[in-house]
């Protein structure tokens, strides 16, 4: 069995109050259950720059069968996402040894009992370009557009680049 701790650096462009960078960096700990499967449990910390009142952090765990994943977030900060759950779902078709077709959809459930939950979902290609790294191009959407952050839950294409090292 192979395990292994691990170590990353996850960004996205976009508005979120003064801050126009989300900066998620998290470490964790993951083990191979099986030839097809593995769980990884972990920390993030989430970085709003020139935002700092929206900074996160928060515990997971993510359950990996061949093509299929499973995670689960916990909010974990007073007044920002304390009590705070995530879901998400992802599945790969691969298409040959470069190309695959992605789908997922996650649903957060909010720990302040005023804010309804919301669903989230994203289709589209990716690209392998070599063992390190690839490409995606994404449509993502979620429910609640425009009630919540001005918008940035509106439907929208998301270019994506996968390094690892």
């Amino acid at each position: 069995m192979t395990a292994a701790f691990f170590v990353g650096n996850w960004f996205s462009t976009g508005k979120f109050d003064r801050a126009t960078v989300q900066l998620d960096t998290l470490a964790g700990y993951g083990f191979e259950l099986g030839s097809e499967s593995s769980l990884e449990l972990g920390y993030t910390h989430s970085i709003y720059p020139h935002a700092g009142s929206r900074n996160s952090n928060e515990l997971f765990a993510s359950f990996i069968y061949s093509n299929l994943s499973l995670e689960v977030f916990r909010g974990l900060r007073t007044g920002v996402n304390k009590k705070d759950w995530y879901y998400n779902f992802d599945y790969n078709h691969p298409l040959d040894n470069r190309w695959s077709l992605g789908v997922g959809a996650g649903y957060e459930h909010f720990g302040d009992p005023d804010e309804k939950s919301k669903i989230d979902y994203r289709a589209g290609v990716l690209y392998q370009l070599n063992d390190s790294s690839s490409l995606s191009l994404y449509f993502a959407g979620a429910t609640r557009k425009h009630a919540v952050d001005n918008g940035i839950r509106d439907n929208r294409v998301i270019l994506g680049l996968d390094l690892s090292f």
